[in-house]
Protein backbone atom coordinates (compact mmCIF):
# COMPACT_ATOMS: atom_id res chain seq x y z
CA UNK A 1 0.00 0.00 0.00
CA UNK A 2 2.84 2.55 0.92
CA UNK A 3 4.53 1.22 -2.40
CA UNK A 4 1.22 2.41 -4.33
CA UNK A 5 0.79 5.57 -2.63
CA UNK A 6 4.11 6.89 -3.56
CA UNK A 7 3.52 5.99 -6.86
CA UNK A 8 0.27 6.40 -7.76
CA UNK A 9 -1.46 7.85 -4.07
CA UNK A 10 -4.88 8.27 -5.66
CA UNK A 11 -5.11 4.69 -7.06
CA UNK A 12 -3.44 3.56 -3.61
CA UNK A 13 -6.37 5.63 -1.56
CA UNK A 14 -8.81 3.83 -4.01
CA UNK A 15 -8.04 0.51 -3.19
CA UNK A 16 -7.47 1.09 0.35
CA UNK A 17 -11.35 2.38 0.52
CA UNK A 18 -12.24 -0.34 -1.11
CA UNK A 19 -10.07 -3.53 1.01
CA UNK A 20 -11.82 -1.54 3.96
CA UNK A 21 -15.53 -1.36 2.85
CA UNK A 22 -14.76 -5.54 1.52
CA UNK A 23 -13.36 -6.37 5.79
CA UNK A 24 -15.94 -3.82 6.77
CA UNK A 25 -18.99 -6.13 5.09
CA UNK A 26 -16.96 -9.37 6.25
CA UNK A 27 -17.14 -8.24 9.59
CA UNK A 28 -21.03 -7.34 9.16
CA UNK A 29 -21.82 -10.61 8.34
CA UNK A 30 -19.87 -12.62 10.71
CA UNK A 31 -21.28 -10.61 13.21
CA UNK A 32 -24.97 -10.75 11.85
CA UNK A 33 -24.05 -14.83 11.73
CA UNK A 34 -22.88 -14.93 15.17
CA UNK A 35 -25.83 -12.90 16.23
CA UNK A 36 -27.92 -15.54 14.47
CA UNK A 37 -26.42 -18.41 16.39
CA UNK A 38 -26.73 -16.82 19.82
CA UNK A 39 -30.30 -16.26 18.74
CA UNK A 40 -30.43 -19.87 18.18
CA UNK A 41 -28.72 -21.03 20.97
CA UNK A 42 -31.32 -19.13 23.12
CA UNK A 43 -34.13 -20.57 21.21
CA UNK A 44 -32.62 -24.71 21.69
CA UNK A 45 -32.40 -23.56 25.14
CA UNK A 46 -35.74 -22.26 26.14
CA UNK A 47 -37.09 -24.83 23.97
CA UNK A 48 -35.38 -27.45 25.82
CA UNK A 49 -35.97 -26.06 29.30
CA UNK A 50 -39.69 -25.82 28.38
CA UNK A 51 -40.29 -29.24 28.11
CA UNK A 52 -41.72 -31.43 30.88
CA UNK A 53 -39.32 -34.14 30.73
CA UNK A 54 -35.75 -33.73 32.71
CA UNK A 55 -32.64 -33.19 30.31
CA UNK A 56 -28.75 -33.53 30.92
CA UNK A 57 -26.33 -33.73 28.27
CA UNK A 58 -23.17 -34.99 29.20
CA UNK A 59 -19.96 -33.39 26.86
CA UNK A 60 -17.35 -36.04 26.75
CA UNK A 61 -14.65 -33.98 25.42
CA UNK A 62 -15.26 -30.44 26.63
CA UNK A 63 -16.92 -32.14 30.30
CA UNK A 64 -19.44 -29.75 29.61
CA UNK A 65 -23.22 -30.43 31.11
CA UNK A 66 -26.26 -29.26 29.58
CA UNK A 67 -28.85 -28.89 32.18
CA UNK A 68 -32.79 -28.00 31.44
CA UNK A 69 -34.91 -25.92 34.04
CA UNK A 70 -37.45 -29.24 34.21
CA UNK A 71 -34.28 -31.59 35.27
CA UNK A 72 -33.56 -29.43 38.14
CA UNK A 73 -37.25 -28.74 39.44
CA UNK A 74 -37.49 -32.55 39.14
CA UNK A 75 -34.93 -33.56 41.78
CA UNK A 76 -35.24 -30.79 43.65
CA UNK A 77 -31.45 -29.17 43.65
CA UNK A 78 -30.02 -26.50 41.72
CA UNK A 79 -27.50 -26.93 38.54
CA UNK A 80 -24.38 -26.48 40.01
CA UNK A 81 -25.28 -29.15 42.92
CA UNK A 82 -26.49 -31.42 39.84
CA UNK A 83 -22.87 -30.96 38.00
CA UNK A 84 -21.01 -31.81 41.28
CA UNK A 85 -22.99 -35.14 41.73
CA UNK A 86 -22.70 -36.53 38.51
CA UNK A 87 -19.02 -35.06 38.18
CA UNK A 88 -17.84 -37.10 41.29
CA UNK A 89 -18.48 -40.12 39.24
CA UNK A 90 -19.41 -42.54 42.17
CA UNK A 91 -22.10 -43.67 43.95
CA UNK A 92 -23.80 -41.36 46.22
CA UNK A 93 -25.67 -42.24 49.24
CA UNK A 94 -28.85 -40.60 48.85
CA UNK A 95 -30.66 -41.58 45.58
CA UNK A 96 -27.84 -44.06 44.54
CA UNK A 97 -30.04 -46.13 42.10
CA UNK A 98 -30.69 -42.55 40.22
CA UNK A 99 -27.02 -41.11 40.14
CA UNK A 100 -25.28 -44.22 38.94
CA UNK A 101 -26.59 -44.47 35.92
CA UNK A 102 -24.35 -41.28 35.50
CA UNK A 103 -21.34 -43.67 36.11
CA UNK A 104 -22.73 -46.18 33.09
CA UNK A 105 -22.03 -44.67 29.73
CA UNK A 106 -24.02 -47.60 27.62
CA UNK A 107 -27.33 -46.63 26.08
CA UNK A 108 -30.65 -47.86 27.90
CA UNK A 109 -33.89 -47.77 27.45
CA UNK A 110 -36.80 -47.11 30.18
CA UNK A 111 -35.42 -48.17 33.56
CA UNK A 112 -38.07 -47.43 36.28
CA UNK A 113 -35.91 -45.64 39.62
CA UNK A 114 -37.20 -44.40 42.82
CA UNK A 115 -36.05 -40.97 43.90
CA UNK A 116 -36.63 -39.01 47.08
CA UNK A 117 -36.01 -35.55 48.01
CA UNK A 118 -37.22 -33.62 51.27
CA UNK A 119 -39.64 -36.30 52.17
CA UNK A 120 -41.68 -36.74 48.48
CA UNK A 121 -41.16 -39.90 46.96
CA UNK A 122 -41.13 -40.32 43.09
CA UNK A 123 -40.62 -42.91 40.08
CA UNK A 124 -38.81 -41.87 37.18
CA UNK A 125 -38.87 -43.16 33.74
CA UNK A 126 -35.05 -42.75 32.75
CA UNK A 127 -33.32 -43.36 29.34
CA UNK A 128 -29.52 -42.69 28.12
CA UNK A 129 -28.74 -42.15 24.60
CA UNK A 130 -25.62 -41.40 22.46
CA UNK A 131 -24.45 -37.82 21.68
CA UNK A 132 -23.55 -37.74 18.30
CA UNK A 133 -21.66 -34.94 15.92
CA UNK A 134 -21.84 -33.99 12.52
CA UNK A 135 -19.86 -37.17 11.46
CA UNK A 136 -21.73 -39.99 13.63
CA UNK A 137 -18.96 -39.89 16.59
CA UNK A 138 -20.27 -40.46 20.02
CA UNK A 139 -18.87 -37.30 21.70
CA UNK A 140 -20.96 -37.72 24.90
CA UNK A 141 -24.56 -38.85 26.01
CA UNK A 142 -27.78 -37.64 26.71
CA UNK A 143 -29.75 -38.65 29.35
CA UNK A 144 -33.60 -37.62 29.85
CA UNK A 145 -36.30 -39.00 32.44
CA UNK A 146 -39.91 -38.41 33.32
CA UNK A 147 -41.95 -38.25 36.56
CA UNK A 148 -44.35 -41.65 36.60
CA UNK A 149 -45.34 -41.21 39.60
CA UNK A 150 -48.75 -40.23 39.48
CA UNK A 151 -49.50 -42.88 36.16
CA UNK A 152 -47.79 -45.24 38.79
CA UNK A 153 -50.91 -44.56 41.39
CA UNK A 154 -53.22 -45.13 38.69
CA UNK A 155 -51.80 -48.00 37.21
CA UNK A 156 -52.10 -49.64 40.59
CA UNK A 157 -55.21 -48.54 41.34
CA UNK A 158 -56.71 -50.37 37.82
CA UNK A 159 -54.90 -53.16 39.43
CA UNK A 160 -57.11 -52.93 42.11
CA UNK A 161 -60.28 -52.05 40.54
CA UNK A 162 -59.38 -55.27 38.08
CA UNK A 163 -58.94 -57.78 41.31
CA UNK A 164 -62.01 -56.29 42.36
CA UNK A 165 -63.62 -56.85 39.45
CA UNK A 166 -62.62 -60.40 39.51
CA UNK A 167 -63.62 -60.83 43.19
CA UNK A 168 -67.39 -59.69 42.82
CA UNK A 169 -67.53 -62.10 39.96
CA UNK A 170 -66.22 -65.23 42.39
CA UNK A 171 -67.89 -64.25 45.09
CA UNK A 172 -71.14 -63.72 42.77
CA UNK A 173 -70.82 -67.19 42.18
CA UNK A 174 -69.61 -68.45 45.19
CA UNK A 175 -72.60 -67.05 47.61
CA UNK A 176 -74.66 -68.85 44.95
CA UNK A 177 -73.17 -72.03 45.44
CA UNK A 178 -72.98 -71.46 49.70
CA UNK A 179 -76.26 -70.17 50.38
CA UNK A 180 -78.38 -73.24 49.55
CA UNK A 181 -76.20 -76.17 51.30
CA UNK A 182 -75.50 -73.27 54.63
CA UNK A 183 -79.33 -72.54 54.42
CA UNK A 184 -80.00 -76.86 54.79
CA UNK A 185 -77.34 -76.97 57.47
CA UNK A 186 -78.81 -74.03 59.17
CA UNK A 187 -82.17 -75.88 59.40
CA UNK A 188 -81.20 -78.96 60.74
CA UNK A 189 -78.91 -76.85 63.18
CA UNK A 190 -81.83 -75.16 64.49
CA UNK A 191 -83.71 -78.15 64.77
CA UNK A 192 -81.35 -79.88 66.78
CA UNK A 193 -81.16 -76.88 68.79
CA UNK A 194 -85.22 -77.15 69.66
CA UNK A 195 -85.52 -80.67 70.38
CA UNK A 196 -81.98 -81.73 72.14
CA UNK A 197 -81.63 -81.97 75.47
CA UNK A 198 -79.57 -78.89 77.22
CA UNK A 199 -76.80 -81.24 77.96
CA UNK A 200 -76.72 -82.84 74.15
CA UNK A 201 -76.95 -79.26 73.08
CA UNK A 202 -73.74 -78.26 75.22
CA UNK A 203 -71.81 -82.00 74.27
CA UNK A 204 -72.00 -80.82 70.38
CA UNK A 205 -71.63 -76.85 70.67
CA UNK A 206 -74.43 -76.72 68.59
CA UNK A 207 -75.39 -72.93 69.76
CA UNK A 208 -71.35 -72.33 68.66
CA UNK A 209 -71.85 -74.34 65.12
CA UNK A 210 -75.18 -72.30 64.92
CA UNK A 211 -73.63 -68.85 65.92
CA UNK A 212 -70.39 -69.46 63.31
CA UNK A 213 -72.72 -70.37 60.52
CA UNK A 214 -74.56 -67.31 61.00
CA UNK A 215 -70.60 -65.33 60.72
CA UNK A 216 -70.43 -67.08 57.38
CA UNK A 217 -73.67 -65.75 56.28
CA UNK A 218 -72.70 -62.57 57.02
CA UNK A 219 -69.54 -62.51 55.18
CA UNK A 220 -71.44 -64.37 52.34
CA UNK A 221 -73.72 -61.48 52.89
CA UNK A 222 -70.92 -59.01 52.57
CA UNK A 223 -69.27 -60.81 49.60
CA UNK A 224 -72.31 -60.22 47.95
CA UNK A 225 -72.35 -56.62 48.68
CA UNK A 226 -68.98 -55.66 47.29
CA UNK A 227 -69.56 -57.91 43.86
CA UNK A 228 -72.99 -55.97 43.05
CA UNK A 229 -73.62 -53.10 45.07
CA UNK A 230 -77.33 -51.73 44.73
CA UNK A 231 -77.54 -48.19 43.57
CA UNK A 232 -78.83 -45.89 46.49
CA UNK A 233 -82.47 -44.96 46.40
CA UNK A 234 -81.39 -40.99 47.24
CA UNK A 235 -84.01 -39.05 49.10
CA UNK A 236 -83.99 -35.89 51.22
CA UNK A 237 -82.79 -36.44 54.69
CA UNK A 238 -81.19 -34.71 57.70
CA UNK A 239 -77.55 -36.69 58.59
CA UNK A 240 -78.87 -36.17 62.12
CA UNK A 241 -81.85 -38.66 61.92
CA UNK A 242 -79.60 -41.49 60.76
CA UNK A 243 -77.29 -41.14 63.29
CA UNK A 244 -79.55 -41.18 66.09
CA UNK A 245 -81.36 -43.78 64.76
CA UNK A 246 -78.40 -46.01 64.82
CA UNK A 247 -77.14 -44.66 68.20
CA UNK A 248 -80.71 -46.32 69.46
CA UNK A 249 -80.16 -49.84 68.34
CA UNK A 250 -76.36 -49.22 69.60
CA UNK A 251 -77.54 -48.00 73.26
CA UNK A 252 -77.10 -51.13 75.21
CA UNK A 253 -73.64 -51.66 73.99
CA UNK A 254 -73.01 -48.37 74.41
CA UNK A 255 -74.05 -48.41 77.99
CA UNK A 256 -72.47 -52.05 78.45
CA UNK A 257 -68.75 -50.82 77.63
CA UNK A 258 -69.42 -47.49 79.14
CA UNK A 259 -69.00 -45.77 75.89
CA UNK A 260 -70.17 -41.97 75.56
CA UNK A 261 -71.02 -40.78 72.69
CA UNK A 262 -71.35 -36.81 71.69
CA UNK A 263 -73.30 -35.76 68.02
CA UNK A 264 -72.95 -32.55 67.29
CA UNK A 265 -73.90 -32.16 63.16
CA UNK A 266 -75.12 -29.67 61.10
CA UNK A 267 -79.26 -29.47 59.79
CA UNK A 268 -78.43 -29.72 56.23
CA UNK A 269 -80.77 -31.47 54.09
CA UNK A 270 -78.62 -34.02 51.96
CA UNK A 271 -79.68 -36.29 49.64
CA UNK A 272 -79.08 -39.72 50.75
CA UNK A 273 -80.37 -43.57 51.06
CA UNK A 274 -80.56 -44.01 54.68
CA UNK A 275 -80.58 -47.66 55.04
CA UNK A 276 -77.26 -47.89 52.96
CA UNK A 277 -75.67 -45.07 54.75
CA UNK A 278 -76.93 -46.59 58.35
CA UNK A 279 -74.62 -49.33 57.43
CA UNK A 280 -71.72 -47.02 56.30
CA UNK A 281 -72.20 -45.33 59.96
CA UNK A 282 -73.03 -49.03 61.65
CA UNK A 283 -69.52 -50.29 60.14
CA UNK A 284 -67.69 -47.50 61.16
CA UNK A 285 -69.21 -47.11 65.14
CA UNK A 286 -68.80 -51.05 65.13
CA UNK A 287 -65.16 -50.37 64.51
CA UNK A 288 -64.71 -47.56 66.85
CA UNK A 289 -66.41 -49.72 69.76
CA UNK A 290 -63.98 -52.43 69.26
CA UNK A 291 -60.88 -50.04 69.32
CA UNK A 292 -62.17 -48.50 72.78
CA UNK A 293 -63.04 -51.93 73.86
CA UNK A 294 -63.94 -50.34 77.84
CA UNK A 295 -65.02 -46.47 79.03
CA UNK A 296 -63.83 -44.44 75.65
CA UNK A 297 -65.43 -41.36 73.59
CA UNK A 298 -66.88 -41.32 70.40
CA UNK A 299 -67.58 -37.94 69.13
CA UNK A 300 -69.53 -37.06 65.73
CA UNK A 301 -69.09 -33.80 64.18
CA UNK A 302 -69.41 -31.53 61.13
CA UNK A 303 -68.41 -29.03 59.01
CA UNK A 304 -69.82 -27.69 55.83
CA UNK A 305 -68.52 -25.68 52.82
CA UNK A 306 -68.16 -26.62 49.38
CA UNK A 307 -69.38 -30.27 50.67
CA UNK A 308 -71.00 -31.74 54.10
CA UNK A 309 -68.29 -33.03 55.87
CA UNK A 310 -69.10 -35.20 58.15
CA UNK A 311 -66.15 -36.80 61.42
CA UNK A 312 -66.07 -40.10 63.44
CA UNK A 313 -63.53 -39.82 66.17
CA UNK A 314 -62.99 -42.26 68.55
CA UNK A 315 -60.56 -42.66 71.46
CA UNK A 316 -59.47 -45.85 70.98
CA UNK A 317 -56.20 -47.66 70.10
CA UNK A 318 -55.40 -46.31 66.53
CA UNK A 319 -54.78 -47.61 63.35
CA UNK A 320 -51.06 -49.36 62.98
CA UNK A 321 -48.99 -47.11 60.59
CA UNK A 322 -48.32 -50.00 58.01
CA UNK A 323 -52.26 -50.84 57.19
CA UNK A 324 -53.48 -46.73 57.15
CA UNK A 325 -52.70 -46.90 53.42
CA UNK A 326 -54.19 -50.50 53.06
CA UNK A 327 -57.27 -50.48 54.87
CA UNK A 328 -59.54 -50.06 52.22
CA UNK A 329 -58.52 -52.86 50.50
CA UNK A 330 -60.65 -56.27 50.72
CA UNK A 331 -59.74 -58.79 53.35
CA UNK A 332 -57.40 -55.93 55.24
CA UNK A 333 -57.99 -56.26 59.00
CA UNK A 334 -56.46 -56.71 62.29
CA UNK A 335 -59.19 -58.08 64.08
CA UNK A 336 -58.88 -62.14 64.56
CA UNK A 337 -62.61 -62.87 63.61
CA UNK A 338 -62.72 -59.68 61.17
CA UNK A 339 -63.71 -60.18 57.40
CA UNK A 340 -61.80 -57.22 56.59
CA UNK A 341 -64.68 -56.09 54.65
CA UNK A 342 -66.54 -53.59 56.20
CA UNK A 343 -64.25 -50.53 55.51
CA UNK A 344 -64.39 -51.53 51.47
CA UNK A 345 -68.36 -52.00 51.90
CA UNK A 346 -68.10 -48.07 53.24
CA UNK A 347 -65.80 -46.89 50.88
CA UNK A 348 -67.96 -48.51 47.86
CA UNK A 349 -71.76 -46.96 49.36
CA UNK A 350 -70.13 -43.59 50.07
CA UNK A 351 -68.71 -43.18 46.47
CA UNK A 352 -72.08 -44.37 45.41
CA UNK A 353 -73.09 -40.84 47.04
CA UNK A 354 -70.98 -39.23 44.82
CA UNK A 355 -68.34 -38.47 47.85
CA UNK A 356 -65.40 -39.91 49.52
CA UNK A 357 -64.22 -41.74 52.55
CA UNK A 358 -60.54 -41.24 53.94
CA UNK A 359 -58.58 -41.27 57.11
CA UNK A 360 -58.07 -37.91 58.60
CA UNK A 361 -55.54 -39.10 61.14
CA UNK A 362 -54.87 -41.79 63.80
CA UNK A 363 -52.38 -41.91 66.76
CA UNK A 364 -52.40 -43.74 69.70
CA UNK A 365 -54.95 -41.06 71.33
CA UNK A 366 -57.57 -41.86 68.82
CA UNK A 367 -58.96 -42.34 65.06
CA UNK A 368 -60.69 -39.72 63.10
CA UNK A 369 -62.52 -40.57 59.86
CA UNK A 370 -63.97 -38.15 57.29
CA UNK A 371 -66.89 -38.59 54.94
CA UNK A 372 -67.84 -35.88 52.50
CA UNK A 373 -70.57 -36.13 50.58
CA UNK A 374 -72.03 -33.57 48.18
CA UNK A 375 -74.42 -30.75 49.22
Amino acid sequence: MSVLFKFDSLFGLFLYTIIMLLLSSTFRQYSRLYEKLQDDKVYIERLLNSLPIGLITIDNSKRDHFINDSAAALLHLDKKEIKQLIQQEKESEHNALFWELFIHRDPFQQLKVPYERDGEKKIFLVSQSSLLNLYGETVGRTLFFLDITEIEKLTKRIHQSEKLALMGEMAAKAAHEIRNPLAVIHGFLAFMNENLYERDREQYHIPLLLKEIDRINAIVEDMLLIAKPSAPMLKETYMETIVQDLLSLLQHTLEEKHIRVYVHLDRVLLKLDPKQMMQVLYNLLYNSIESIEEDGTICIYSDVGETYNMYVYDSGKGIPQGMQATMFEPFMTTKPSGTGLGLTIVKRIVENHGGTIALHNSSEQGTTFVIKLPI
